[in-house]
C-alpha cells in the first residue's frame, strides 16, 4: 500500500486533530491552570530543581506571560488547521464513495 493518496491524508489530518486536542486537555486541567496563573502573577524569578544525570542543580526561570500567550494562539491557529482539514477531507472522501457507489 502506498503513503500517499486520499486516505493517508484523512487519517494525518485526523491524528493531528487527537494529538493537539489531547495537548488543550492536559493544559486545561485545573492543575495545569494554576502552574499558569501562578507563574503569570509571580513578579520574580522563580527556581527550580533539575534532577539530571545523578546530580541536581538549581536552575533560575523567568516565565514571560506574553510569550505564552503567543504559544497559545498558535496552538489554537494550528488545532483548527487540523480540525479544517479534517472535515474537509472527510466531507470529499464521502463525496467519492458516495460517487462510486
Amino acid at each position: 500500500m502506498s503513503d500517499s493518496g486520499p486516505l493517508n491524508e484523512v487519517k494525518y489530518w485526523k491524528k493531528q486533530v487527537i494529538q493537539l486536542n489531547h495537548l488543550v486537555n492536559q493544559l486545561r486541567l485545573p492543575s495545569n491552570r494554576a502552574v499558569i496563573y501562578l507563574l503569570n502573577i509571580a513578579v520574580s524569578s522563580h527556581s527550580i530543581v533539575c534532577i539530571r544525570n545523578n546530580y541536581i542543580r538549581l536552575v533560575l526561570i523567568k516565565f514571560n506571560f506574553k510569550e505564552w500567550r503567543e504559544i497559545d494562539k498558535k496552538l489554537t491557529l494550528c488545532i483548527n488547521e487540523a480540525r479544517d482539514h479534517y472535515k474537509f477531507l472527510m466531507t470529499v472522501t464521502k463525496t467519492y464513495w458516495t460517487t462510486l457507489s
